[in-house]
């Protein structure tokens, strides 16, 4: 096989690539080989170099993104608070992929320990731990699995998880290899089934001893009327018994003559009404209850009387401190002619199970943070005014706190939670009696607008934006915040609540995407940029594998001697039938989702071979840099030096030669991790630099905690300086805080001879921009970094 690559070689002074299997042990490995042509100065061919390189792991990763569209269907599918992957290896060891959602915080179990091989167990109840393998023995079967199991927290506690997971076939290796799914933490729904499983037994147990007690008391009522005729003394020993019965029974009971008067009551009866029993006797209610009861307790009587039928209504009494509800059964009593000569009654305090109930609801329904509504009760009101009220307009604001992480992270989660609450309040005061303002979780809050036009929802929302910016006093300190606010109509031709729900929530994302702290209202622009937006996602993993994607090499410059000093390497997509898709169309969705990963490692592997073979083909002594942006996740995902250094190692790539570029808002997502990463990047040769400084979170303390060798200055900044004094000065401070610190500085987006002279004027050093040079293919990247030639027609191949 190498021979016949080598022939190749020879024959057509170009280079070869091919990708083979070879087997090493029990292992099949993907190997990838190049060969290509060395000349001297003459330009003769004089010698053939080759690189051979494992790439088992990137097919893996192919394979995995070939599966990855039906996958991403699936879970689309499973409303979740969490998602996860499972890999099936062949010894028959579960490995944990990756897993994403608001229950990875609440686990608060680090990347590093979701990722050790024995996660899943050691962290999975003892108790639940043969359910979960029969759980996953099913899966290998091939079944859909719909479980329940308890999971312990990094500090002892336990959530309940329901899980719905689905096993995943393995084209390549002929069986189950994957398992993915979705799970809900159900904790505070078992807490309350636990506590009101506990109350409903109690109250079980009351009732059935009140039921007996009535069943006795209406046995001895029909019995008393029966022993009318038996003797004097039979009929004293009745009624002794009958007493004793009515006073001893944990029911209010009660007997009424046809004027509604009490003729018979017995303790609880007089305890109910407030009144000893004397004074009870001969009088109607209307001597007893306020105007506002009697009124409803002498209809019940009515009914009994004309109907003849038992009635049954729920009632609450008052004594002015506390309300109880009794349930009251009224029935007709009847005399030898069959006809109703009074009204008998009992009541039974049924408070104890309407406290369960309202709780139970409100537990449902409700907000335990804040006391605002939730999405069960917004979406359930949503579908209550689809039903009755169709032809009325409706407005949905979904609006999210900006950064709210960061700020989190700053104030701690007891001030963090504090915020919501204000937040809370703050939308309650703000917004019109009739809104329904409910939080989502999260910094998430919706808000319902009944009966609203646009315009109105629309100046609302622009009102609610601009007064949330004033400040919130925690803790004595002064908090300022920032919402994006999406604005959905009902559509007239969808009852669903869910669609205005998405609709709304796409309208936010698109204003976080504008920059954040604005309005946007859902028209169809953006219904036709989520049908695309749902393309894209599902034929990027197809692209990769089908070779669809590629990288240009845009020149990095040195301003002082116009020399070329190194590229930054850019994605790009070509698609089949949209044609050229810049990194804004595919990026921002990639990094939705692990996608973004698997991007990252593949332009990581694809730049370092390229830069492999321009250092393969320069003197030793010639110094370039290949700069490769790496996303947030991809920086905090686990093993990222380890595999920096192998991508390394497999190409022969000198570290010196790769600059990895991260933003400022991604590495102060962990600090601490973040600096750590770097620092070992850094020791291993690697540079780095820090992207987009000045439009993020920039401050001295982090270029002092961070290793960076380098800031790029943003492009927005460097096309404002001509015009702009505070951006030319903004700009001036940041050349002057690196060069104080030792740190390189590169501006960006150099697209005219005036930019370039007043950034020299500033002591920048290095620039990039299409006025410097134009964005180029690897052949031409090679021949400019080989021979100094730019391409004879400087046109924007990225258009």
């Amino acid at each position: 096989m190498w021979r016949v690559q080598e022939e190749q070689v020879l024959r057509t002074n170009q280079i070869n690539r091919i990708e083979t299997f070879v087997q090493v042990g029990n292992e099949r490995h993907a190997i990838i080989s190049i060969r290509y042509p060395i000349f001297d100065n003459t330009n003769q061919l004089v010698a053939i170099g080759g690189i051979a390189m494992d790439i088992t792991e990137n097919k893996r990763a192919e394979t995995i993104l070939r599966a990855s569209e039906a996958r991403y269907q699936t879970i689309t599918r499973l409303t979740a608070d969490c998602a996860f992957s499972l890999f099936l290896r062949t010894d028959g060891t579960v490995e944990l992929e990756w897993l994403v959602g608001e229950l990875v915080h609440q686990l608060n179990y680090s990347p590093e320990e979701l990722e050790h091989p024995a996660f899943l167990m050691q962290a999975i109840h003892p108790d639940d731990q043969p359910t979960v393998w029969h759980i996953i023995n099913r899966l290998k079967e091939g079944h859909e699995v719909v479980e329940e199991c308890r999971i312990l927290t990094r500090y002892g506690g336990i959530r309940w998880l329901h899980i719905t997971a689905l096993p995943e076939w393995d084209e390549e290796y002929g069986h189950y290899g994957r398992i993915i799914g979705a799970i809900q933490d159900i904790t505070t729904r078992k807490q309350a089934e636990l506590h009101l499983w506990r109350e409903y037994t109690q109250l079980e147990r009351m009732m059935q001893q009140r039921s007996l007690a009535l069943s006795a008391t209406s046995n001895a009522l029909h019995a008393e009327q029966k022993q009318r005729k038996l003797s004097e003394q039979g009929l004293r020993q009745s009624q002794a018994q009958l007493r004793a019965l009515l006073e001893h029974a944990p029911l209010a009971i009660f007997i009424k003559d046809l004027q509604s008067r009490y003729t018979l009551v017995n303790y609880h009866a007089s305890i109910l009404a407030g009144y000893n029993e004397r004074d009870m006797l001969g009088k109607d209610d209307t001597a007893l209850l306020p105007p506002e009861q009697v009124r409803e307790v002498l209809a019940h009587d009515r009914e009994v009387l004309a109907t003849g039928n038992v009635v049954t209504r729920e009632q609450t009494f008052s004594d002015g401190v506390t309300e109880r509800t009794y349930i009251t059964i009224k029935f007709p009593i009847y005399d030898e002619q069959g006809q109703i000569e009074a009204i008998g009654g009992v009541a039974t305090d049924i408070t104890l199970r309407k406290t369960t109930e309202e709780r139970l609801y409100r537990l449902a329904m409700y907000d335990d943070l804040t006391g605002l509504p939730n999405r069960n009760y917004l979406l359930s009101y949503l579908s209550m005014l689809a039903l009755h009220s169709q032809s009325q307009s409706n407005a949905l604001l979904s609006l999210d706190i900006d950064n709210f992480k960061l700020i989190n992270d700053n104030l701690g989660q007891f001030l963090g939670d504090h915020l919501l609450s204000e937040v809370g309040q703050r939308l309650r005061h703000m917004t019109p009696s009739n809104t329904v303002v409910a939080r989502f979780g999260g910094d998430e809050f919706v808000l319902l607008l009944p009966n609203t036009n646009l315009e109105e929802a629309v100046q609302l929302a622009t009102r609610l934006l601009v007064d949330l910016r004033h400040p919130l006093l925690l803790d004595s300190q002064e908090v300022y915040i920032n919402v994006s606010i999406g604005v959905a109509m009902n559509d007239r031709q969808s009852n669903d609540p869910t669609d205005l729900l998405h609709n709304a929530n796409m309208a936010m994302f698109e204003a976080k995407a504008r920059g954040r702290s604005q309005v946007v209202i859902y028209d169809e622009m953006l219904r036709h940029r989520a049908r695309e937006r749902l393309e894209v996602e599902s034929e990027l993993p197809q692209a990769i594998a089908n070779g669809e994607l590629y990288l240009l090499y845009q020149p990095i410059i040195d301003l002082t001697t116009s020399h070329l000093v190194g590229f930054e390497a850019l994605v790009r997509w070509y698609h089949p039938q949209r044609g050229l898709l810049k990194p804004g169309r595919f990026i921002p969705i990639a990094e939705e989702s692990h996608l973004i990963t698997v991007l990252d490692r593949w332009v990581m592997l694809q730049a370092c071979e390229q830069a492999a073979q321009w250092q393969a083909l320069l003197p030793p002594n010639q110094p370039f840099t290949l700069r490769v942006n790496i996303s947030a996740r991809e920086l905090l995902h686990a093993g990222l030096v380890d595999r920096v250094a192998a991508i390394l190692h497999t190409t022969n790539l000198s570290p010196h030669h790769l600059h990895i570029e991260i933003t400022e808002t991604a590495a102060i997502h962990n600090i601490e991790m973040t600096a750590a990463i770097l620092h070992d990047l850094s020791a291993m040769g690697v540079h780095v630099s820090l992207d987009d400084f000045g439009t993020g979170y920039s401050s001295l303390s982090y270029l002092q905690l961070l290793p960076v060798h380098t800031v790029k200055i943003d492009a927005s900044f460097v096309h404002a300086i001509p015009h702009n004094q505070q951006s030319a000065a903004i700009v001036q401070t940041i050349i002057t805080l690196a060069h104080t610190l030792g740190i390189e500085v590169i501006a960006e987006g150099v697209e005219n001879e005036t930019q370039y002279s007043l950034l020299r004027s500033m002591q920048c050093r290095y620039g990039q921009g299409f006025w410097l040079a134009p964005l180029l293919k690897a052949d031409e990247a090679g021949n400019l970094l080989l021979n100094g030639l730019l391409p004879k027609h400087r046109q924007n191949i990225d258009e």
